[in-house]
């Protein structure tokens, strides 16, 4: 059993993070909907990933650096610094300060020299993955900002600020075939708007920073526009279903997830009813999304367990 744990935590591809990230934020969802037994659940499933995956990256790090530093330059390599801050933003909400800085810390150290070979490799026409340079960057942002010292929260604003400076690059490079080639990772394009509003959202309830009223207004402003981007997504899935599982599909978990924390936020900030309870819909949308796509994942890891007995 341990030899098979192994084998496929040697085996996990970059976008591995996303099962982190996907798990929490629907963590976090549950939990602003009041539903903390599941939400418990979650998040400690999301702990047992993170766990795996850090024993993993450190494998590579010390026997196999070569792959380490090829996959570095792939924008899905980023989700193993959103993954920390993710995970770290539900830890925070349950109280727990500490272990949120240490992966603030650990969520930095990956981010910054992760984001410079993924800006210096950049493909001329990317994918979905594209935009996880802007969550990245924002789910940084986040955590600093609920995490509370004054001067992390400004750091929190320069950070969501460039988020939104690299979504507009990657969209600038984006084609919209891409929606119906991917594999998951196309809802990152939603996805990477929906966690910038809740960025702004976290910037309005924050003190340090005096931007309430701009941040509140132009996080609203961001959530229109991830939300324009269901139609088109949902509309790509109908005409060109990808059933099978592919890790990417937890790139899919994860925005679906963010639109309902984001929905949450932003609709408790403005005394929006109505907004809240769209996200209270897409936290039930997400929470099943995610129970497929984990069913999808361990049916593929029995494959392989089976080819290697």
């Amino acid at each position: 059993m341990l030899t098979t744990a192994r084998r496929l935590l040697h085996d996990a591809p970059p976008a591995a993070g996303a099962i982190v990230m996907g798990t929490s934020i629907v963590s976090i969802a549950l939990f602003n909907t009041r539903a903390h037994g599941l939400s418990d659940v979650l998040m400690w499933i999301a702990v047992a990933f993170w766990i795996g995956l850090a024993i993993a990256y450190t494998d590579r790090a010390l026997h196999e650096r070569g792959r380490l530093e090829a996959e570095a330059m792939q924008p899905a390599a980023l989700t193993a610094a959103a993954d920390s801050c993710v995970l770290g933003t539900r830890l925070v909400d349950e109280g727990w300060q500490w272990p949120g800085y240490a992966l603030l810390v650990l969520g930095a150290l990956a981010w910054a020299p992760l984001t410079v070979d993924v800006l210096l490799h950049r493909e001329p026409h990317p994918a979905g993955a594209g935009f996880l340079l802007t969550v990245a960057t924002e789910s940084l942002a986040i955590l600093a900002i609920v995490l509370g010292p004054a001067w992390l929260q400004w750091v929190g604003l320069v950070l969501v600020v460039l988020g939104l400076v690299l979504y507009a690059l990657v969209l600038s490079r984006f084609e919209m075939r891409e929606l119906v080639r991917d594999f998951g990772d196309h809802w990152v394009a939603g996805g990477g708007l929906a966690i910038s509003a809740l960025a702004l959202a976290a910037l309005a309830a924050a003190p340090a920073p005096a931007v309430t009223g701009v941040a509140s207004t132009a996080g609203l402003v961001v959530w229109i526009a991830a939300v324009a981007w269901l139609p088109p997504l949902v509309v790509c899935e109908i005409l060109q279903p990808r059933l099978h599982y592919d890790v990417r599909r937890w790139a899919t978990v994860f925005p679906l997830g963010m639109y309902a924390v984001a929905s949450i936020a932003l609709g408790r900030l403005r005394g929006l009813g109505w907004m809240v309870t769209f996200g209270h819909v897409f936290t039930w949308i997400a929470l099943a999304v995610w129970a497929l796509t984990l069913v999808g994942m361990l049916l593929g890891a029995r494959g392989v367990v089976r080819t290697m007995t």
